[in-house]
């Protein structure tokens, strides 16, 4: 199976890179460092010519000032259209509340299927998810997003 750069060193010459169309999920502490790893996770892909979805909860000028702060111009990409950046607020995660994640998801679906994405960050991916405190709802949540997402080949980074 065909291996992808992550952008992170240290994580690429240990285990080569994630595997193509296969979900990652990271999570950690608030100012852990995860946003910063999705940057450097989306620039690996914008700089080898990749498309590259950012699901972003909060202002993406905050993302983009830490994309910058880190090195990488995504306002750059921006431009040319390799880098979409989807930014999230509390109304999507009320609809996601009330509906269903897979109904949010299938609107990305819809609307990116076609433009040649093949990485994708959700920053964080717990907006996506309807209860987070019922163990069970909570697996449902991450296998209804995994399974959306694997048959369009998209390799998405989900930090939490």
């Amino acid at each position: 199976m065909e291996t992808i750069r992550t952008g992170l060193d240290f994580l690429d010459q240990e285990i080569h890179g994630f595997r193509r169309g296969k979900p990652y999920l990271i999570f950690g502490n608030p100012g852990c460092g995860k946003s910063s790893l999705g940057v450097q996770y989306a620039a690996a892909g914008l700089e080898r010519g990749e498309h590259v979805l950012y699901v972003y909860h909060g202002r993406g000028e905050e993302l983009l000032e830490l994309a910058t702060k880190l090195g990488f111009r995504f306002d750059t990409y921006l431009e040319n259209e390799s880098l979409i950046l989807i930014e999230v607020d509390d109304e999507v995660r009320t609809l996601v509340q009330q509906r269903s994640p897979e109904v949010a998801l299938d609107a990305l679906r819809q609307q990116f299927n076609d433009a040649k994405v093949q990485r994708v960050v959700f920053d964080p991916v717990n907006v996506f998810f309807s209860e987070l405190h019922n163990e069970a709802l909570l697996r449902a949540d991450i296998w209804a997003i995994t399974s959306r997402l694997e048959p369009l080949g998209w390799t998405p980074l989900m930090l939490w």
